[in-house]
Formats: C-alpha cells, structure tokens, sequence
C-alpha cells in the first residue's frame, strides 16, 4: 500500500525533546515501511525517517499553525498514495480527499469525517464529531534495562502550564520523595516560577532530554509523576507519551485525573489523584508496584508493533 502519513509543519519530525504529534508520525511510518509499504512522511523543514520518502513542506514556523498546516496539506495531496493517515492538527488534506484517517492528537474540536480516531475517550466527549478510539503507542523504543535506581521521582514533559510542573513538584515535597524535573521550557513566565522552585537538592531541573537520554534517565528513576491540568487555558489532556515511555522502562506513574491520562496511567501501571494531596498520599503505594509487572503490563499496551495489523486493517478500509 502508498501511505502518506502528515505530520505538522511547527516543528521538525521527530523533534529532540518537544513533539509528541511529531513522535507519533515518525513511529507509525516507520512501523509501516517496516511491514512493507510505500510511505511517504510529510513534514517541516528537518523532517528525516530512515526508509521512507520525506517531504518538507515547509519551514518550522512554531505558533504558525494556519500556514504550516495548509503548507502540509498542499504537499501531502501532491504524493502519490492509496491512502492518507493525517496526524496534523486541523486535517486540512483530509477534508479534500475522501481516501484518509484522522487520527487526531490535539482536544480542539473538529468537523465530521468518515473516518476519524481518537486517542482517548476524554479528547473524543472534547472534540464533538464521532469516530473510535486508538491510543498512542510507541514503536521500538530506545529502553535500557540494568541500571541502578535512586530513590527520586521524575517529571517529564514541556515546562508549560497545563503538563503541571509546578504540581509535580509539591507532590514531591508532600510525598517526602527527590524529584527531577525534566523537559523544556516553552512559556518563559511559567518556566521562571518551576525554576524557582528548583532550589535545593530534593528538587532538581535536568533540562530538555532527547529520546536517548530520555531512556537513560527513566532506568535511574523510581517514579513518574505525572500533573497534567487545565491550566490557564481550560485545557483537557488527550493523552500522555511519557507514561507510556515510563511504564515501558519499568516505572510506575502516579498521576492527575485530568483528561486522559487515566486512559493510560491504568490499573497495574499507575494510580490517579484528584489533587496534589490525594496524589502525595499515593506515592507510598506506587512506589511497592513491582517494576517488571509494570513493564510486562506496558509492553501488551503500549508497544505499537503489537499492533500493527490494527493500523494495516485501517487504512485498508479507506484504500
């Protein structure tokens, strides 16, 4: 089959350490061109997947979604193709050829398509038109095993409101447990006031990690804690790579309630707290969780080469 897979044109694809719609583009055509397809990835400027025929459409233009994304679209409607599996944020391209899939990452609503899926229930009750539910899933990731593990809880995600830095780190202070605290700071105000709270050796920022890194650092951890919230713009969490990424190295997760995270920090891999409190008092029993249950429990979840004839069956059906 001729897939041509869109990924956004804000940022490369994959990008070190910011890209989640990104990450989910470059596994799943690499997961394709594994299984035998002609893909074709459309991205920026920068975009590379080894194996598969790119097409930058455009420079990276972060906050410039209306112009990438037609950008994207105009180039992706230009290959030739079977089929289309659209991953950028308004599915400009989809909306003009009839012989595609949504698979839409973002909680902003959109228009009605034949074929739509979600990465959670929580994004689907958020974006009004019907569709199914496919979760994100990690294609070979980069994980290390043998390491030694410090007593220390980890925050990973973009230093940004709404992922909840700032909540992570008072649930590590109420929880009596070291926290570093990972990721890069894309809202300078914000980032300012994690930073200050940074300050002794129980809190620790660790800066932006690529994915390698990323692995390294998830094997010397105990615990993710993950604080997605609405922020201060009411935002609803679609989904969460690094619980995937955590439970796949072992690592247990104690997690907000906020959107769909619970979708994937679920039973033997995480637990959920309403607040910082309930989530402070859950740290003591997350951290009993046995690691090589949690990875065992990821690897059927979470790994999306188990689940690749799903994906085949997808987009045969609009071919």
């Amino acid at each position: 089959m001729r897939l041509t897979i869109i990924s956004d044109g804000q940022m490369p694809t994959p990008s070190p350490n910011t890209h989640g719609l990104g990450r989910v583009a470059y596994d799943l055509a690499r997961m394709f061109r594994d299984r035998g397809h002609d893909v074709t990835l459309v991205g920026s400027q920068g975009s590379a997947c080894e194996g598969v025929r790119v097409v930058e459409a455009c420079p990276p233009v972060l906050g410039a979604v209306q112009m990438t994304e037609e950008a994207v679209a105009r180039a992706a409607l230009g290959t030739e193709y079977d089929a289309i599996l659209d991953i950028s944020h308004s599915h400009v391209a989809s909306y003009k050829e009839p012989r595609s899939v949504i698979f839409h990452q973002d909680p902003t609503p959109i228009k009605d398509h034949p074929s739509i899926y979600y990465i959670s229930k929580a994004q689907r009750d958020v974006c009004q038109a019907d569709g199914g539910i496919m979760i994100n899933r990690l294609y070979r990731p980069h994980i290390v095993e043998g390491a030694h593990r410090y007593d220390v809880a980890l925050f990973l995600g973009n230093i940004v409101p709404h992922k909840g830095a700032h909540y992570a780190i008072e649930v590590a202070k109420r929880a009596g447990i070291k926290l570093w605290v990972a990721g890069k700071v894309l809202d300078g105000a914000y980032g300012q006031k994690v930073l200050s709270m940074c300050d002794d050796d129980r809190v620790t920022y660790i800066g932006p990690l690529d994915e390698r890194e990323k692995y390294r650092t998830l094997a010397q951890v105990r615990l993710l804690l993950s604080c997605p919230n609405k922020g201060y713009v009411n935002y609803t969490e679609t989904a969460q790579l690094a619980v995937e990424e955590a439970a796949l190295s072992g690592v247990p997760v104690v997690s907000s309630k906020c959107g769909g995270v619970v979708e994937y920090a679920i039973p033997g891999i995480g637990l959920n707290g309403e607040n910082i409190a309930e989530m402070a008092a859950l740290v003591p029993e997350a951290l009993k969780i046995d690691p090589e249950a949690v990875r065992a429990k990821a690897r059927e979840t979470f790994l999306l080469e188990n689940h690749a004839e799903e994906w085949e069956h997808i987009m045969e059906g609009v071919a």
